[in-house]
């Protein structure tokens, strides 16, 4: 009877730790998920006080695009080069260095026929890859991919595909 009764309280006790902890990691796993699109966000907000400034839309101009990229390249910890997407109608206006989740971020901005610019964010992010995927985030479309710690997202009040077709484009030229 005694044997019984430790083996119960045994069988409790583990049962316990085992409750507790999927308990506690399904907790940070749903706080994970919750906040897993806050860095999206910031970028967004950024992006939508920026574009609508005329003579301080960026920090760096584009003339200085060789100190821009050393400078910003230096603060990420990677060799940055600014993309050329004038093919697709988009003249390189320059850059600024921003914050994204307490860490350096590269802002570029590039002139639209349409309007207001478009932006390509590059962020040190957790060493996770991420496939290419679409957010409208506020009135702004978004694409965004991980790749090799970074995170590269392309904004502006554009055609989502568009951004895709501008995502594939920074990645060829990423990867000469």
């Amino acid at each position: 009877a005694a044997f019984g009764r430790v083996a119960a309280a045994l069988v409790a006790v583990v049962a316990a730790g085992v409750a507790y902890g999927s308990g506690t990691y399904f907790t940070h796993r749903q706080y994970e998920l919750a906040h897993a699109n806050d860095w999206l966000k910031e970028v967004v907000e950024y992006h939508s006080v920026f574009a609508k400034e005329e003579r301080h839309i960026v920090e760096v101009r584009a003339e200085a695009k060789d100190y821009l990229e050393s400078w910003l390249g230096a603060r990420l910890g990677t060799t940055l080069r600014v993309p050329d997407l004038a093919a697709h109608g988009l003249d390189f206006l320059g850059g600024r260095m921003i914050v994204i989740e307490s860490r350096p971020a590269a802002l570029l901005s590039y002139a639209s026929p349409k309007g207001l610019p478009v932006a390509l964010c590059v962020s040190r992010t957790l060493p996770d890859d991420r496939a290419l995927a679409h957010a409208r985030v506020e009135t702004l479309n978004t694409v965004y991919w991980a790749d090799s710690g970074y995170t590269y997202t392309l904004l502006g009040w554009v055609d989502p595909d568009f951004l895709r077709v501008l995502a594939e484009e920074v990645e060829r030229q990423r990867r000469v």
